[in-house]
C-alpha cells in the first residue's frame, strides 16, 4: 500500500513497484493521470488516509 501514490514522488514509486512485478493498492484523495489508471496490478483508492475505517488493512503485507 502506498499512501500518497498520486503526487510526483509517489507516482514515480508506483511505476517503479508495477514495473518491478508488484501489485499495489494506493491510497489518495488526489487522482492518477491515465498512465497507471488501468494497469491490472493497481487498485486506487481515493480516500483521506486518516479515515482508517474505510481501508482495507487486510490487504496489507
Amino acid at each position: 500500500m502506498i499512501t500518497g501514490g498520486c503526487g510526483y514522488i509517489g507516482t514515480l514509486l508506483t511505476q517503479q513497484l508495477l514495473d518491478d512485478g508488484h501489485s499495489l493498492t494506493v491510497v489518495d484523495t488526489q487522482w492518477f493521470g491515465n498512465f497507471l489508471s488501468n494497469h491490472p496490478r493497481l487498485e486506487i483508492l481515493k480516500i483521506d488516509v486518516r479515515a482508517t475505517d474505510l481501508i482495507p488493512l487486510d490487504k496489507v503485507d
